[in-house]
């Protein structure tokens, strides 16, 4: 919970706006765009909207730190085990649409690597607050496992490093 203790309700909701509003923006001067500059507002659009449904995630983390105050999903009272459970599993599914969004224009290696600790680090802590509300390992394997392995191209090239 720590992790999401940061994040501030009303500023997550000025960030949204903002990067909104700028993939807006970018939206309207791709119409005129061509070649190279059609090619990276493309890549520019899809982070802008891939952050706002990441800060959506995060926002609506904030809201389960609000329901729980100094509490943790482990210690969950039970009259607040639904709602807490709703958040997570709403927060999850923003995740795995980023995620999505994210691997669906992947140009380097860098990118895979955004993708890659978005799903090990902030996908991990609400799979793990899910697990601690619900008692069970049931959801170990997710959707957004699929849709990191869909997002990776078969023809990338060998990795620099020979192990």
């Amino acid at each position: 919970m720590g992790y999401l203790r940061n994040y501030r309700k009303p500023t997550l909701a000025c960030a949204i706006s903002a990067y909104r509003t700028a993939a807006e923006l970018y939206q309207q001067s791709r119409r005129d765009a061509g070649g190279n500059w059609l090619r990276a507002t493309d890549l520019l659009i899809n982070r802008l909207e891939a952050t706002v449904h990441y800060l959506q995630s995060l926002e609506i983390g904030a809201e389960l730190v609000e329901l729980l105050g100094r509490g943790t999903p482990a210690s969950c009272p039970p009259e607040k085990q639904a709602e807490a459970a709703r958040l997570v599993h709403a927060a999850i599914a923003r995740l795995e649409l980023c995620m999505a969004h994210t691997g669906s224009i992947l140009p380097d290696r860098a990118s895979m690597g955004t993708l890659v600790s978005m799903y090990q680090v902030t996908h991990h802590v609400f799979c793990q607050m899910r697990m601690d509300l619900e008692g069970n390992r049931q959801h170990t394997e997710t959707t957004s496992n699929a849709a990191v392995s869909a997002a990776m191209p078969t023809d990338a090239p060998p990795s620099p490093i020979q192990v």
